[in-house]
């Protein structure tokens, strides 16, 4: 399975080239579904399908989330929730089972402080972003499944180190891409911009 997750208003949702409810998706989203999406992906990389249960994927994530919120306190110094706010995705780990990013979005009210992904293969934390190129320790926009056993994550860019926490971001976005090698996570692709533009909370950004 490959699917995209974020929140709005208190709701997670799962896509599959159209929007669903997890709710939804342990319910009623039928195996050809799945399969269909598992399918296509592997056909175009040459990969075996490996779909994996929505509910198996749910129950991982949520338990991820547990996990990072441990990790942070569960953002207590402004949760209103008694939670951090996350946005996830998944695909297949190319075995049967499934890969997870959970992206907590922010840990403080500090504006200096964006995205932070986590990757896990089920359960298992593999890596964080902040060891990965661009080796960015919070400046992460969004994450995206991006195929079987990979994982695309966007950056915010400023337009040099020396812009305000208020106006990080200003220079737009840069892209980078990972991908499980089936041991380990792995920079596929993504450059860093031409400076004095920096990918925020990179240490050129420092």
């Amino acid at each position: 399975m490959i699917g995209n997750m974020r929140l709005r208003s208190g709701v997670r949702h799962l896509n599959f080239g159209r929007r669903l409810p997890v709710a939804a998706g342990l319910l009623g989203v039928v195996l050809a579904t799945v399969f269909g999406v598992g399918a296509a992906a592997a056909s175009s990389r040459h990969e075996p399908a490996a779909p994996v249960r929505a509910s198996s994927v749910s129950s991982a994530i949520r338990a991820d989330e547990a996990f990072v919120n441990g990790r942070w306190h569960h953002c207590a110094g402004f949760a209103v929730r008694g939670g951090c706010p996350f946005q996830a995705a998944a695909t297949s780990n190319g075995t049967g089972g499934h890969l997870i990013a959970i992206n907590l979005r922010w840990w403080s009210m500090d504006a200096c402080d964006r995205g932070l992904v986590y990757f896990f293969d089920g359960t298992r934390l593999i890596v964080k972003t902040s060891r990965l190129r661009p080796f960015s320790s919070g400046g992460v926009k969004v994450v995206r499944a991006d195929g079987i056993r990979k994982f695309s994550v966007v950056y915010f860019v400023s337009r040099s180190k020396n812009t305000s926490c208020a106006e990080n971001g200003n220079a737009g976005t840069d892209t980078y891409s990972y991908r499980w090698t089936g041991s380990r996570m792995t920079w596929n692709s993504g450059r860093l911009p031409r400076l004095p533009k920096v990918i925020v909370g990179s240490p050129a950004d420092n």
